[in-house]
């Protein structure tokens, strides 16, 4: 029935995502997935990409530029019928956490805003530093779509050749 072909195409994508992750690692590039949530009466698409990236305080011919910890961004974004579109940019360092929501309207930023310091407070965990800050945009990209669109390795690499 529909519950069945329901899951079958989430199963569907997700296997995509995984097939589009292998390309990606191949060519260090950032991983992305998608996962269904509930958003009242619906369902609507939360997409996460990550990116590794070095650690930007390390300085070139360092010791600890051998073994530099490592730091780790992930967007969210997702698309909520009563909060409408929010993306959350986090940046997780060793020292710190930064965590910038975006989203398209007033009230959702300024209700998000009133969470802001008791989130904080939630997120230093073993000390370290924790900066969440909230922005208003007209156009928030929720879909990712342009980090996690190019895929080098396909594009590099035909699955068919129709050219000969």
């Amino acid at each position: 029935g529909p519950a069945r072909e329901r899951v079958q195409s989430a199963l569907a994508s997700l296997e995509t995502d995984q097939l589009m992750n292998v390309a990606r690692r191949r060519f260090d590039q950032p991983w992305h997935f998608s996962l269904p949530v509930p958003d009242a009466e619906q369902w609507v698409s939360a997409q996460f990409l990550h990116l590794p990236t070095a650690d930007r305080d390390a300085q070139p011919g360092d010791r600890a530029d051998e073994s530099a910890s490592a730091s780790h961004r992930l967007m969210i974004g997702i698309d909520f019928s009563r909060l409408g579109p929010i993306r959350a940019d986090l940046l997780l360092r060793e020292s710190d956490l930064i965590v910038r929501l975006t989203v398209e309207r007033p009230e959702t930023a300024d209700a998000l805003r009133a969470l802001v310091e008791s989130w904080s407070a939630d997120f230093a965990v073993g000390g370290r530093a924790v900066h969440v800050g909230v922005t208003e945009s007209a156009n928030v990209d929720v879909g990712l779509r342009a980090v996690a669109a190019d895929v080098r390795f396909l594009a590099e690499n035909h699955l068919m050749d129709v050219s000969g």
